[in-house]
């Protein structure tokens, strides 16, 4: 049986925990990007049902690179927890081991499930920026440079006085970034990307 100093311990454990927590994800900004360019599910996702844009980065080693700390997700079939067991969470709780938190907070939000896999994942975990609201959404913006940009891929529904107006205002500020247009592949479900001139 636990004695009352320790459950005291446990709780006060647990109340560091959740205010520490709370903070974190307060402070905490995630940028997502990926290494594929051609899935039809995260363009209907993540690309406003293929109506919006790609844009293709490059890590340059610079300590303001954004990019230069990604970390790959991992995909499991179990969520990830603090302990194994109900002996080692009473261990944390107890403070008989003590994990770095910034440690758990990484490994909790570099998982997903392994349904997710396909995405083929990498995340940025950053502390608080400079922030503003769209759409009521609290946002963070990261600057990069022109030299980390070298494609611009717009999904097939985009509209043609939006492609316009992106084409040209690359072309005039990023004329090295590559631009694509993508197209339905004929007969199979899939997507081609050609140049645009």
């Amino acid at each position: 049986m636990a004695s009352k100093a320790s459950v005291q311990n446990a709780r006060d454990t647990l109340k560091i925990w959740n205010e520490n927590w709370r903070l974190r994800i307060r402070e905490m900004r995630i940028f997502c990007l990926t290494e594929v360019v051609d899935d039809i599910l995260m363009w209907s996702h993540y690309a406003d049902n293929h109506r919006g844009a790609l844009i293709r980065f490059r890590v340059v080693p610079d300590p303001a690179c954004a990019f230069d700390d990604a970390q790959p997700i991992s995909y499991s079939a179990a969520v990830p927890t603090i302990a194994q067991t109900p002996e080692e969470w009473m261990d944390e709780l107890a403070g008989v081991t003590v994990r770095p938190y910034g440690e758990l907070f990484d490994r909790l939000a570099l998982t997903k499930s392994q349904h997710w896999s396909y995405e083929r994942e990498w995340r940025c975990l950053c502390g608080e920026q400079s922030t503003g609201k769209m759409d009521g959404e609290l946002v963070s913006y990261y600057p990069f440079g022109p030299h980390e940009v070298t494609g611009l891929y717009f999904g097939c529904r985009m509209e043609l006085h939006q492609r316009a107006e992106l084409t040209d205002l690359v072309r005039q500020s990023l004329p090295h970034v590559e631009v694509f247009q993508a197209e339905r592949v004929t007969g199979a479900f899939g997507l081609a990307f050609h140049p645009v001139e």
